[in-house]
């Protein structure tokens, strides 16, 4: 009778690697890590936003942020 072994190592916090029978099959980035790295982008995009137009009024600013947030999450889920 043969068993599968399926073992995780973690790397760090955010990276963890796959493995079926000693053979890494994948590496996979937790949810945690994904969502930092998407508010760091968030926040230059934004900079980005302000630096190169004039959005007159903050609701304006919170309806254009809200949006492309809403879009990169939904690209990255």
């Amino acid at each position: 009778m043969h068993f599968s072994l399926l073992k995780l190592k973690f790397q760090s916090s955010s990276k963890i690697q796959v493995f079926y029978n000693n053979i890494q099959s994948s590496t996979f980035i937790t949810k945690t890590y994904i969502n930092t790295k998407l508010t760091k982008l968030v926040s230059i995009v934004t900079f980005k936003i302000l630096e190169s137009c004039h959005i007159r009024t903050k609701a304006n600013l919170g309806k254009t942020i809200t949006e492309m947030f809403t879009l990169l999450f939904f690209l990255v889920t």
